[in-house]
């Protein structure tokens, strides 16, 4: 949205910044240290966790009590996932690409039991690395920068995944009995909103990818 050049003087007066995009990184971080107003990274999380302690640190910043109905909002997503959970566990996929952080999301899907198989990322940095750590702990995907899926094609027949997560063509993978899972819709998400999207997305994948095995003769 557009702001006036006199919102942007008043800018340094604000008790907090909420960065929901790693482009307003480098200005909250500016902002932070020349004027010591701390941010909140408020990135789209699939992890309910993740996203209950991204709240609390808001409202601590805040110094207001955190909204009994963000607890609330928690509990719908962890019973969610306790429904999912049975019918993704050891499930294969390949990661292309999303709304969301590369991997958090994919350190969540581990942590659910799903095996990512290869996980293609645009960018590396220092605050990846607990969550890498947590996928290696589980298991060893491939790891490739993110670009043109055509050249990657050939995987398909390699590693037989059950979903690819991202942009093709879904007649294509239907052929080879993988689902598409496409996850734009939570580009107007934030919060345990992504969370529960992303949860019943994955569970739809599962079940279409059954489907497509089944006619594929696999």
């Amino acid at each position: 949205d557009s702001c006036t050049a006199e919102e942007i003087r008043r800018a340094p007066a604000a008790k907090v910044n909420i960065v929901v995009h790693d482009i307003a990184l480098p200005l909250a971080q500016a902002m932070q240290e020349q004027y010591g107003i701390p941010y909140v990274y408020f990135n789209r999380f699939a992890a309910p966790e993740k996203i209950l302690q991204t709240y609390q640190h808001l409202f601590n910043y805040l110094e207001l009590p955190l909204p009994a109905e963000i607890g609330a909002k928690f509990e719908e997503c962890k019973e969610l996932e306790q429904k999912v959970l049975p019918d993704v566990k050891g499930v294969p996929y390949i990661y292309g690409n999303t709304q969301y952080d590369c991997f958090e999301l994919n350190s969540y899907l581990c942590s659910l039991g799903l095996v990512p198989q290869l996980i293609q990322s645009n960018k590396l940095s220092e605050a990846n690395f607990a969550d890498i750590e947590s996928i290696l702990a589980q298991t060893d995907p491939y790891i490739c920068k993110a670009a043109n899926i055509a050249p990657l094609q050939y995987v398909y027949d390699v590693l037989h995944p059950w979903f690819y997560m991202g942009h093709e063509f879904g007649d294509r993978l239907r052929r080879k009995g993988i689902a598409l899972l496409h996850s734009d819709p939570a580009g107007k998400m934030l919060g345990f909103e992504c969370s529960s999207f992303m949860l019943q997305a994955v569970a739809k994948a599962v079940a279409d990818a059954k489907k497509f095995r089944e006619e594929a003769g696999l």
